[in-house]
């Protein structure tokens, strides 16, 4: 559930050459949402929205 900027970076860049692959001339942007909790403890963070997280994102797959 994390990634740096240069990580983030790499994987758009890969789906964009594989949208290109498959649609030709693709010319668009990639939009990206960022979700935020803040606390005092690290773990404490991770450990609460773990689960949230995980189910928010299995509920968008395709």
């Amino acid at each position: 559930m994390h990634q740096d900027v240069d990580e983030l970076a790499e994987k758009i860049a890969e789906y964009c050459a594989a949208v290109r692959r498959e649609h030709g001339n693709w010319q668009s942007r990639v939009a990206v949402m960022l979700h935020t909790f803040l606390g005092h403890d690290t773990e404490y963070v991770r450990e609460v929205v773990r689960k949230p997280m995980c189910d928010y994102l299995k509920g968008r797959s395709i």
